[in-house]
């Protein structure tokens, strides 16, 4: 039994340590199949750092980069409906998020009801966009919340679609303008809305799949339940019951 955690995170910044974890988007994949989904929100830890623009000084165009610490700087003086991190989601809508203290136990109990942590055997690949940034986010995130035991659920063995993407890059095979999810995902038409991390995810799940030529197994198109087998279109799947029925039945 194959297993991977397909993950995004949307954080306040680009370091781990620094900056904070805001979102997290995971889909337990297992042989191909979805058998999950979770999506969190929660407000930085108070000694994290949060990156946010504003409007440069005397008019002029562009924008700055500013910080603050999450805990001494957002005080009654500090107007947070007026910025947004560099992703877009406004700090005021982050304060009303929950904290991370709440929201932790949650991703614990998503992870234990398909991984035996206890399984040296059992273990789920991680999958992500550029796999690195989100793998280390991530393990830094439970580290905050005082666990080390990240590596009781993963194996550390990033499945990250960006690097065959690259590679064919190198052999001349291709070359986009960018590299960025949105960018890839409109060439190979995949549906995407941008920087909502259930949707990076999904997204970076179908482009896998796509990019390793693997089985991506989809729900019955029927009933909704994990499909056996593509019907004769080669794009729906039907389980057992309405494959005999909807496919073999009409032939």
């Amino acid at each position: 039994m194959k297993k991977t955690l397909f993950c995004d995170v949307e954080t306040t910044g680009l370091g781990p340590v620094k900056h904070g974890v805001v979102q997290i988007a995971m889909l337990m994949d297992i042989d191909g199949y979805v058998e999950d989904r979770l999506v969190v929100k929660c407000q930085p830890f108070l000694k994290d750092y949060i990156e946010y623009e504003k409007g440069m000084p005397s008019g002029e165009k562009g924008k700055e980069t500013q910080w603050l610490n999450f805990a001494m700087d957002l005080n009654d003086e500090f107007e947070p409906k007026d910025y947004k991190t560099p992703t877009g989601i406004p700090i005021a809508e982050i304060l009303t998020y929950p904290e991370p203290e709440e929201v932790f136990p949650r991703v614990i109990a998503f992870l234990d009801k398909w991984i035996n942590k206890f399984d040296k055997q059992d273990k789920a690949y991680f999958g992500a966009y550029n796999a690195k940034f989100d793998h280390d986010f991530l393990q830094a995130w439970f580290v905050k919340n005082g666990s080390g035991f990240f590596g009781s659920y993963i194996n550390h063995r990033l499945l990250d679609p960006l690097l065959f993407l690259y590679a064919r890059d190198w052999q001349g095979l291709i070359f986009y303008p960018n590299y960025k999810l949105p960018t890839v995902c409109d060439i190979y038409g995949i549906a995407l809305e941008a920087h909502n991390p259930l949707s990076d995810i999904e997204a970076t799940r179908e482009l896998w799949y796509q990019q390793t030529g693997s089985t991506n197994i989809k729900p019955c198109c029927v009933c909704g339940k994990r499909g056996d087998q593509r019907g004769p279109d080669r794009i729906n799947w039907y389980c057992a019951l309405h494959y005999d029925i909807d496919v073999k039945g009409r032939q």
